[in-house]
């Protein structure tokens, strides 16, 4: 039993590590956020910087986080924990990391996309 406590304490001291550098990331990408804003508003006049924000924040990366967030994330964590009540710890962790290095792939060839096409984007979206 005690073998137990301490694998789920190191399981729950890994779950706090994790939330804590996903909360750093989220505190960065909301500073990035406030930089890109006042770069973006040096170089734009007021309206077509309202134009691309609005168009951008609500299309284009919105599609990127339904995606990444609310599709992947609620369908990973129930295979998450069947792979590691039926095969263990270690395999559920490599099955995580393939999944989250697969879904970092799939973002970085979209968002590729949407850097080096923007036009052809715009149109998809509109």
């Amino acid at each position: 039993m005690t073998a137990a406590k301490h694998t789920q304490g190191t399981l729950g001291a890994r779950i706090v590590r994790a939330s804590f550098i996903v909360g750093i990331a989220h505190l960065l990408l909301k500073l990035a956020g406030l930089l890109q804003a006042k770069v973006l508003a040096q170089y734009l006049d007021q309206g077509q910087y309202d134009i691309i924000y609005a168009f951008v924040f609500e299309n284009c990366i919105f599609a990127v986080f339904l995606i990444g967030e609310e599709v992947i994330g609620p369908t990973f964590l129930p295979v998450f924990m069947r792979e590691m009540d039926e095969r263990g710890e270690d395999s559920a962790w490599r099955f995580g990391s393939a999944v989250l290095s697969l879904q970092f792939l799939i973002l970085l060839v979209t968002v590729g996309a949407m850097v080096l096409f923007p036009g052809v984007v715009i149109r998809l979206i509109t």
